[in-house]
């Protein structure tokens, strides 16, 4: 009978006590331990100074008074990523007297107006004489240009300042993934690197693991191995447990020793038992010392025989990987393998995070509709309703009929006509005190933020994108706090930060940045009045509820099935998006449904009448010809959907609905003026929440049981150079071979594929485009071409879909090889068209829907 025992925190004679009954226990018996929530931890990695190591950690150096200033960003050779948040190391050296002051790093965004604001993201340093001291902090990249630092007194004068040059992720292929490893052997995982250096491999320094899980968005996935976690301190633990809610990947090699390895994670990350080792020869030929580990709610990924060699949880938005055994593998084909199951098993939002910063990359001048919808919806608040024109007008009236006729015939008749010169100036005043009350409501008097805010139920974890905006009606300094781990950064246009010009005797910025572990300061410190800054957050949690689909069917474009609310909220203006149609739905309290087969068709479908999504947006919100006639509500609501119309290019299957106005949003709960310090401001704030959910192909299928989902899940072999599996790097490709492997499909059902109008923007480019240059430009994101695949008993290939034209193989054996793989053929260009496709569009591959098909 086995015994087990939990991982605990004990004082050093507790643990004299327990080590020896447990090595009497393991005398006479095998053992498994339960892997539980670890006591509190007081050890900490300590941070490591910078100078001295390895070039390629050599710090940034200049003297700032009497003080060195050295500056390290992001990971080996200052690289960083754009559109990632990257850890910057600052040394200071103190030569002289007790100092006090602050380091900055600028931004400089640019306004609404192509004007560079002077932005700063600082760190408040107090540093005593013939002290050296370092400080960790965090900065958003935002483009690809050097950044200026400087170090300031504390009346803000700046005493010294560096250009620091970065590098940035190589751009030849940016969708491999970058990783970090924590190791006692820091060539253990050598391996992980590819052949052709494009993914990078980083051993994380302790100066990279700080309390706020930010400092790790450089790395895709984080691998631990062999490594006693104990070190960490808590904070530092729950900043990678942070880290992975957020999306990351956490992989743990243990080998001989799980305990060290998995203990500090225990109860939180990981819940199951470790039982004893054993060795297993694999199928590489390689003899592995394996952990018998027992992980709940965990998926077996590589296995030996009936040995669980590695297993997969997901956490948050991210997952967490556990190897069994030492991931310093030195057999060539064995590591090669698990290369290719951490790139394959990674979390999909580190997967989406890759394949959208790759497209940014190929599509770097493409056309940023959000620059333009914004910053609209932005720019309106409660408060810039008009004064009442025709309540001035009448008050002017009898302004001037009582000072004219009435004043001066009364005061005639009564014979003291020289109290009209007293009573004119007394009654413009009495006037001005009255327009100037009625003026009060039309009057900003604190400051303000607009907001603008998104919730995705897409996906089981709800993520929060938000913009917004802060106004104040004077020029005095003010600072907001925003408690909680947030994602805050700029959310305007990035000018060229390493030309900013900093005079060595100024004291100014316009606003700055503050990172914490637990929240974000925004500095407001020379705003003109009425300047406003433009900011972006987005955060991610676990959904509470969501959108219900009940037998949604999709037939001959109408709908059919149950819509449930079931989310916290009550809704307004809700919609189904059908590639590029609308369904109206109306208001949607919580708990209700409304049948899609029971709305009166002629009035529920907004039919689009153009390739313009705007149209049909206006039509949704009821938003009228007349400008003046909107109110702010309908604005921001246009704004919102308008701007995610064009980002799902018009033609995906989406629910959408507004927030009602008495519903409190996780952005606006943080904004609680009660939390305020003595120094904060309170804030009017004002805004819309929109709630988005995409209808995938299993929501839409009535034989929803018989959809095995997207081709492009069972992708074995693609060229990774010209394509990520779906965007094509250039308009010059002709043509893309990829290999799909089907064989873990079951063997005894017929199996389909469909090319259908659902998520395919060709279909809205080819048939609702009175000119296809003009729409290419809007839609973009297509495929043109045809696809075809050889047949395996003719030999020979056929062509299985053309652009635009839904269809259907329904004998997809006849493609499939014996080992049960299927390669297709994507000829890219269409007669008559390939002028459109070098001029406007950014190519794609096709959506196409794997099937299952019973026998007839």
């Amino acid at each position: 009978m086995k015994s087990n025992r939990k991982f605990q925190k004990r004082g050093k004679g507790q643990m004299r006590l327990v080590c020896g009954v447990i090595l009497a226990c393991f005398l006479g018996m095998a053992g498994s331990v339960i892997i539980s929530n670890p006591a509190g931890r007081q050890s900490s990695v300590q941070a490591k100074m910078l100078t001295g190591e390895s070039e390629n950690y050599r710090m940034n150096s200049y003297q700032a008074g009497d003080l060195n200033v050295s500056v390290h960003i992001g990971l080996r050779d200052n690289m960083v990523q754009v559109g990632r948040y990257a850890p910057v190391t600052v040394e200071i050296k103190n030569y002289g007297k007790d100092f006090s002051g602050s380091f900055r790093m600028y931004v400089n965004p640019m306004d609404d107006y192509g004007t560079t604001q002077k932005a700063v993201v600082e760190k408040k340093v107090q540093i005593a004489a013939g002290e050296t001291k370092q400080y960790s902090m965090i900065v958003k990249i935002t483009n690809d240009e050097g950044m200026q630092t400087s170090l300031c007194d504390g009346n803000g004068k700046i005493l010294g300042k560096k250009y620091m040059e970065i590098s940035t992720k190589d751009t030849v292929s940016p969708s491999e993934p970058t990783i970090g490893f924590i190791s006692e052997d820091s060539t253990a995982l050598a391996y992980m690197k590819a052949e052709d250096g494009v993914n990078q491999l980083y051993d994380v320094q302790d100066w990279m693991l700080t309390e706020d899980f930010r400092t790790l968005d450089l790395f895709d996935i984080l691998l631990i191995n062999q490594f006693d976690t104990s070190q960490l301190s808590e904070k530092q633990i729950t900043a990678v447990i942070d880290w992975v809610e957020q999306g990351g990947t956490l992989i743990f090699g243990t080998g001989t020793q799980p305990e060290k390895t998995l203990k500090a994670f225990s109860g939180t990350l990981l819940k199951g038992t470790i039982g004893s080792t054993k060795k297993v020869q694999t199928k590489y030929g390689t003899d592995l010392d394996i952990s018998q580990l027992e992980m709940q709610d965990a998926e077996a990924i590589l296995s030996q025989n009936e040995d669980t060699l590695i297993s997969r949880m997901d956490y948050g938005n991210g997952c967490v990987m556990v190897a069994g055994f030492d991931l310093n593998i030195s057999q060539e084909n064995f590591g090669a393998e698990l290369q290719t199951l951490f790139y394959k098993k990674m979390s999909d939002t580190k997967r989406q995070q890759l394949t959208k910063e790759q497209q940014t990359q190929l599509e770097s001048d493409a056309y940023d509709y959000s620059e333009y919808t914004i910053p609209s919806g932005l720019g309106v608040t409660e408060v810039n309703g008009l004064p009442n024109i025709a309540l001035y007008a009448v008050l002017l009236l009898l302004y001037a009929i009582l000072i004219g006729p009435i004043l001066y015939s009364v005061l005639r008749k009564k014979g003291k006509r020289e109290l009209l010169w007293k009573l004119i100036p007394v009654s413009a005043v009495i006037f001005s005190v009255l327009i100037y009350l009625i003026g009060t409501s039309t009057r900003v008097k604190h400051p303000y933020m607009n907001y603008l805010s998104q919730i995705d139920l897409s996906d089981q974890n709800a993520s929060i994108d938000t913009y917004f905006a802060l106004t104040s009606p004077n020029n005095d300094r003010y600072e907001v706090e925003i408690a909680g781990k947030k994602d805050i950064f700029s959310g305007t246009t990035i000018g060229y930060s390493g030309y900013l010009s900093l005079d060595p005797s100024s004291t100014d910025y316009q606003y700055g940045i503050e990172y914490t572990s637990d929240k974000t300061v925004l500095h407001m410190d020379n705003m003109a009045a009425f300047d406003t800054v433009r900011l972006q957050e987005h955060q991610s949690g676990e959904t509470k509820g969501r959108i219900e689909f009940t037998d949604i069917q999709l037939d001959a474009g109408d709908l059919g099935g149950i819509v449930t609310n079931q989310t916290d909220y009550n809704l307004e203006d809700c919609v189904i998006v059908c590639n590029g149609d609308a369904m109206l739905l109306g208001d949607m309290k919580q708990g209700e449904s409304i049948s899609l087969d029971q709305l009166d068709a002629s009035k529920a479908w907004i039919r689009s009448t153009s390739y313009l999504w705007t149209d049909v947006a206006e039509k949704i919100l009821d938003y009228g010809d007349d400008f003046r006639e909107v109110n702010v509500k309908e604005l921001r609501r246009m704004t919102l959907l308008d701007n995610c119309g064009y980002q799902e290019n018009a033609v995906e299957y989406y629910f959408y609905g507004f927030l009602a106005a008495d519903q409190e949003t996780a952005f606006t709960k943080q904004f609680d003026t009660d939390v305020y310090a003595e120094n904060m401001v309170d804030l009017d704030v004002y805004g819309e929440t929109a709630v988005i959910q995409r209808l995938f192909s299993e929501d839409l299928e009535s034989n929803a049981q018989n959809v095995l989902g997207t081709l492009d899940q069972y992708i074995q072999d693609y060229p990774d150079e010209i394509t990520n599996t779906m965007e094509l790097v250039d308009t010059s490709i002709k043509e893309v071979k990829v290999t799909y492997d089907l064989s873990d499909t079951d063997p005894d059902s017929m199996l389909q594929l469909r090319y259908r109008n659902m998520g395919n923007q060709e279909f809205a480019l080819l048939n609702s485009a009175n000119s296809i240059g003009d729409a290419a430009y809007v839609v973009g994101g297509v495929f043109l071409g045809e696809v075809s695949a050889v047949n395996q008993k003719s030999g020979k290939s056929e062509v299985l879909f053309t652009s635009g034209t839904e269809s259907l193989v329904q004998e997809l054996s006849k493609y499939i090889d014996e080992k049960g793989k299927l390669e297709l053929t994507y000829q890219i260009g269409l007669p008559d068209q390939s002028s459109y496709i070098d001029e406007y569009t950014s190519l794609r591959l096709p959506r196409l829907i794997l099937e299952r098909r019973n026998a007839q």
